[in-house]
């Protein structure tokens, strides 16, 4: 009996403990945006969740209230009355003018500035801000002889005592240090501050502030604010981050709700956090208008945000394309080659067609000889016409042929080039958005490696870690911050590899983006039959069509065959030489224009002349050089055979070498996404643990280089996977951009019908 008492008992204690006491809250937010305030809400409420979680507690929102600085005492008073509020938090900025007088209910207040005593059932959360570091960093990047503490409203007291703090600490004199206040006339407050050389900034008014630091910046005056908000560009230079104060903030706010229904002793809850974990963030695109940047990171820190890229030239792969064959010199000699080559036949045709001169001749000889010898006159002038016509000459009309063979050879080493041209533009192009992938990740490094720093410098601060693990995490900062030079070297080169193909200046540095590259590079085939192709038994028939593509198209097989149709027609035009004639008609008209004149004039027996022929030519003997001819073009010709076949053989092995690459290339996008995925879980499990001190520095960098590993490994194989299915193409002789639809359907046609055949 006495046991079925004690279960009773013991069941109604555990029904009773699994209904915790509601605790009714009501929360105050400033007059913030939508998605600030919506930010602060589930903050609060993942930090309700996880402190009182197993607890007799349960913490519930149950009045949500927006109002300005001024209204916040009022709308306190209001929810004490209400019945259903039993603590309130306030997620507005607060200072002592706005916190007045005593409380009946718990009122905490996460974002306090300034100091405040005896106020009953009033608990803040305070930051004391290390301002010798802030200025420290200031005057690192720029010479700073004089300092401006910039305040809006409720912030004077708190304005007036860092000044106090920086003059004790020995920072800054006195008579270098001015307060101004956003609330004096526009014209004083902006006179005020173009005397200074850096300004602290504490106000989180939006518009008077935001006018004030653009014209700090347009003057070249940098500012830290303790209010920077990363997601919101209010155009300061540097500050704490709001995000991050906001949210440790909160998370003490959760902790000192619990304490005080844990009946803990009030003086328990008052939080005073110091600014040692909190990152600087800096707005690169005011520090591009400040020209001011930060030399190796000076602080590990220090975090970038609004980063923009080297490049103001927009580029798309397209685009890009576009130019190439527009711009590239490579291709614009090439194709000057064909239109020699092209003069070249022309020449060749002319050689068969009339050929009509005419001549103008005066003739002198010496007094004696026309006298003695009656040779003719002393004086004459004739004028004179020749008409001539090849009727048939074997090496003239085979030269023809061959200049046409020839042309047709030089532009299919045009179309060699201009693929290769492509080929080498797609790689850059690409490899410039690898790069700059690898950048990204390189960055997401950085701060890794810096958060990781701040929890081993506070692991030893208080005495639960060694000097070690900060020698090591700064040992990592620094090869992080090589690597991203190195990775930065490669984008420049790259970007210079983009300009001299596109004939660029190489002052110009392009925006890349990898928009529109499906629609250039033919990702269809394992998009549309990535089933099929998985089959290894399937492997064999696409890459034979691949081949027979490749085969086709190639510009250099297409170039060797019209070599040899003209080394062909060369050597048949010599063998003929020996027994066909060559045949040629002619005829000359000449006529004194001035009778001669001089002595000897009147041995002249006509003033008008005339010849007309034909000639039959063969040559029968020239110490044997038309059978050294022969066989010198029956070598070349063997020669430019050989070449074919080894062309042929080349490109099947290359494609058949490729298309195992292509193929590779897929499977490990896949797998390198799932290995990233896991190195990610990972490393939050790692991180957890060592931060409990249950695993060593090495446990948690060993994860660290796991998932960056693996982030690079998935950006690669990604980029490597396109520039291989570019190169296939390439080999095959045509680019999937240049095919029409009609043609890119067919091509889709032919692949299903080639995969799906069993």
């Amino acid at each position: 009996m006495k046991r079925r008492v004690l279960v009773f008992f013991l069941s109604f204690g555990i029904f009773i403990m699994s209904f915790g006491k509601e605790i009714g809250i009501g929360v105050i937010y400033g007059n913030k945006s939508k998605e600030v305030n919506e930010y602060l809400k589930i903050t609060l409420e993942k930090e309700l969740g996880k402190n009182f979680e197993n607890t007799q507690f349960d913490p519930v929102i149950k009045k949500e209230i927006i109002v300005s600085q001024g209204d916040i005492k009022d709308v306190v008073d209001k929810l004490q009355e209400n019945s259903e509020i039993d603590a309130i938090i306030s997620l507005d900025i607060n200072s002592p003018e706005n916190m007045k007088g005593s409380f009946d209910k718990l009122v905490i207040a996460p974002f306090f500035f300034g100091k405040i005593e005896n106020v009953k059932n009033l608990n803040t959360i305070s930051t004391d801000y290390n301002l010798t570091e802030v200025l420290e960093i200031l005057t690192e990047i720029k010479e700073i002889k004089k300092i401006g503490i910039v305040y809006s409203s409720g912030f004077e007291k708190i304005a007036r005592e860092y000044k106090e703090k920086i003059i004790s600490d020995k920072i800054f004199k006195g008579e270098n240090l001015n307060i101004i206040s956003l609330e004096n006339p526009k014209e004083k407050y902006t006179a005020d501050i173009l005397e200074n050389d850096g300004l602290i900034i504490i106000s989180n008014e939006d518009i008077a502030l935001k006018e004030v630091v653009m014209r700090a910046s347009e003057n070249k005056i940098p500012s830290f604010s303790l209010f920077f908000d990363t997601e919101n560009n209010t155009d300061f230079f540097m500050g704490y981050s709001t995000k991050e104060a906001q949210e440790r903030s909160i998370r003490a706010a959760a902790l000192n709700l619990l304490k005080y229904y844990e009946k803990r002793e009030f003086s328990e809850l008052t939080t005073k956090l110091d600014s040692e974990n909190l990152n600087i963030f800096i707005d690169y695109k005011v520090a591009q208008i400040l020209d001011l940047y930060p030399g190796d990171f000076l602080s590990e820190k220090i975090r970038m945000v609004n980063e923009t890229e080297i490049g103001t030239v927009k580029l798309s792969l397209k685009d890009a394309l576009d130019k190439l064959f527009e711009n590239n010199t490579d291709v614009k000699s090439k194709k000057q080659d064909v239109t020699s080559s092209r003069y070249d036949v022309k020449i060749a045709k002319a050689a068969v067609k009339p050929n009509l001169t005419a001549n103008l001749d005066y003739d002198k000889q010496d007094n004696t000889r026309a006298r003695l010898y009656s040779t003719g006159a002393e004086n004459s002038l004739q004028v004179g016409a020749k008409i001539s016509q090849v009727i048939y000459d074997e090496s003239t009309f085979s030269n023809i042929t061959i200049q046409k063979k020839l042309y047709d050879a030089v532009k299919e080493e045009l179309r060699d080039k201009e693929i290769s041209q492509v080929q080498s533009l797609i790689e850059a192009y690409l490899g410039v958005l690898k790069s700059k992938s690898r950048l990204e990740i390189e960055k997401y490094n950085i701060s890794l490696v810096k958060r990781y720093l701040n929890l081993a410098k506070t692991k030893y601060s208080i005495g639960s870690g060694g000097p070690e693990d900060v020698y090591r995490f700064e040992s990592e900062l620094a090869d992080s911050i090589t690597n991203i030079e190195d990775i930065r070297s490669d984008i420049l080169s790259g970007n210079s590899d983009l300009n001299r193909l596109l004939d660029s200046s190489m002052d110009t540095y392009f925006s890349l983006s990898e928009d529109g590259i499906v629609d250039i590079i033919g990702l269809y085939l394992f998009r549309d039959f990535e089933n099929e192709l998985n089959k290894p038994w399937k492997f064999d028939r696409v890459k034979n069509y691949f081949i027979e593509q490749g085969l086709e198209n190639s510009p250099e097989i297409k170039s060797i065959d019209a070599k040899i149709a003209a080394k062909e027609r060369e050597l048949k035009a010599a063998k003929r030489k020996r027994y066909v004639p060559t045949i040629t008609a002619s005829g000359n008209y000449d006529r004194d224009i001035v009778d001669p004149w001089g002595t000897g004039s009147d041995n002249s027996d006509s003033d008008e002349y005339w010849n007309a022929g034909v000639g039959f030519s063969i040559p029968i003997y020239k110490g044997g050089e038309l059978s050294y001819n022969k066989k010198q073009l029956e070598a070349e010709l063997e020669k430019l055979k050989l070449d074919r076949k080894t062309a042929v053989s080349e490109i099947s092995k290359d494609i058949s070498s490729q298309y195992a690459k292509v193929s590779a290339s897929y499977r490990k996008i896949k797998s390198a996404e799932k290995s990233a995925e896991a190195s990610r879980k990972n490393l939050k499990l790692q991180t957890e643990l060592y931060v409990e001190g249950k695993i060593t520095i090495t446990d948690m960098l060993d994860a660290r280089n796991s998932l960056i590993g693996a982030e690079q490994k998935k950006t690669s194989v990604k980029f490597d996977f396109f520039i291989s299915q570019a190169k296939l193409e390439k080999l095959c002789g045509k680019y999937y951009f240049e095919n029409s639809s009609d043609e890119k359907e067919v091509e889709r046609e032919n692949i299903k019908n080639l995969i799906t055949t069993k």
